[in-house]
């Protein structure tokens, strides 16, 4: 079972799938656009906000080769929006976290949803593509768009 129906044309798919994946990598370095309102908001250092973008790493790292078992049990439209409600849960503790400890652990959890929607991408991904080399192609996709993803976070500093 497919997470589009048929009728969706192949480049509306795709390009879904592009939308869906880019909030959760916006997310990955979010709290790096500005650190000190970030350091500020919950009253730690600037090295602690450091820390939670790698603890987001972190999760998807240590998550990633075990998230296919998990993704196995479902299907791709109950496994999308069961990781996309706990990621809404995960942004709303954030939001509302006033303990260091609370904001670490939520953010790991960030990271191992995130090996969730990565996941999902890329075996969704692959499927709509014609070629053989489908897999390199939406690997490289992914990373392309991961190194591209705190420089896009970072245009707001720009202006300052």
């Amino acid at each position: 079972m497919t997470l589009f129906k048929a009728w969706v044309p192949q480049w509306l798919a795709k390009l879904l799938l592009f939308a869906l994946l880019l909030p959760n990598m916006i997310m990955f370095f979010l709290p790096l656009a500005n650190e000190e309102v970030a350091a500020g908001y919950y009253g730690v250092e600037p090295n602690d906000v450091q820390f939670t973008v790698m603890l987001y790493y972190v999760g998807f790292a240590s998550f990633y080769c075990l998230e296919r078992r998990f993704y196995s049990y479902f299907t791709s439209k109950h496994y999308f929006v069961l990781f996309q409600l706990f990621q809404l849960l995960c942004c709303y503790l954030l939001f509302s976290a006033k303990l260091l400890l609370v904001v670490f652990v939520v953010r790991f959890v960030q990271g191992m949803l995130f090996a969730s929607a990565v996941n999902l991408y890329l075996s969704m991904a692959g499927r709509y593509m014609k070629t053989f080399r489908a897999r390199e192609v939406t690997y490289s996709l992914f990373f392309g768009m991961l190194l591209s993803a705190s420089s896009f976070n970072n245009l707001n500093s720009i202006n300052k």
